[in-house]
């Protein structure tokens, strides 16, 4: 049993895994294991991607394939609940870590006893052109964010993100895990649920990456961010405002 499960939803992106892989294999802390969920995409994909990394690497992972893409939220607890560990974390294919991510997390979490632990964050936007990564421009995500942080304040808008957000498996069992009846909004809901019951760590300092796309070659279409699907995160957003009876004009937060 790893002390961190890595858990990596992937479809038909192999350009971004293999950087998301790289982006785990850059950890100072090495005391993980490494689960990728293939949520319907090309097995083969899989295999490309990960055919020429490291035997150290591919002791310390497992790939589990979904005939059929289930979505993010099953796609997650299913990687969750695959192998045990005592902390989750999820790294989307196509987000990235600075090499002290995991250092300062489990470091945070150990000597403060909190149950969950989130850094500042750098939002890059990029392009993929020819099958290569261009990055345009970087920005600070949010750099107000701090200890302060509650669930009141998450009835507004996601403060923070599954990348640079460590959570113990205690909480998660206790959450019942993530709410598979969302597409898009699942890490908002249970980042609320998290923290109506526990307190959150917060590091200043930028130790993950949030990476943007808003259009891709055509022979990369899977690549776009969800995100960019204004009307599916609409209607999430309104079933997360329904579920927690909030009143979406009634709130104006900033941390």
């Amino acid at each position: 049993m790893a002390k961190v499960l890595i858990v990596t939803r992937t479809k038909n992106r192999e350009i971004l895994l293999k950087r998301a892989i790289e982006s785990i294999n850059s950890q100072t802390y090495t005391d993980w294991h490494h689960v990728i969920v293939n949520d319907g995409g090309n097995p083969g994909r899989i295999k490309e991607a990960i055919i020429e990394l490291s035997e150290t690497y591919r002791s310390k992972l497992s790939v589990i394939h979904n005939e059929v893409s289930v979505g993010m939220e099953q796609a997650s607890n299913i990687g969750i609940t695959s192998c045990d560990s005592e902390f989750i974390t999820i790294h989307d294919d196509d987000d990235t870590w600075h090499p002290k991510f995991l250092e300062r997390a489990i470091e945070t979490l150990q000597s403060h006893k909190f149950e969950g632990v989130t850094s500042h964050v750098n939002q890059i936007f990029e392009e993929i052109i020819n099958n290569r990564i261009i990055i345009k421009r970087k920005r600070y995500f949010d750099p107000l964010l701090n200890n302060r942080l509650s669930y009141i304040h998450l009835q507004n808008k996601n403060y923070f993100l599954p990348i640079s957000f460590v959570f113990s498996r205690k909480a998660y069992n206790q959450l019942c895990g993530f709410d598979e009846v969302f597409e898009v909004c699942g890490d908002w809901d249970f980042h609320y649920r998290f923290l109506q019951r526990y307190r959150l760590a917060v590091i200043k300092e930028r130790l993950a990456n949030y990476h943007v796309r808003s259009s891709v070659a055509n022979t990369q279409p899977d690549s776009i961010n969800s995100v960019k699907n204004k009307l599916l995160h609409k209607k999430y957003s309104n079933l997360f405002y329904t579920k927690h009876n909030i009143n979406p004009n009634s709130n104006r937060f900033i941390v």
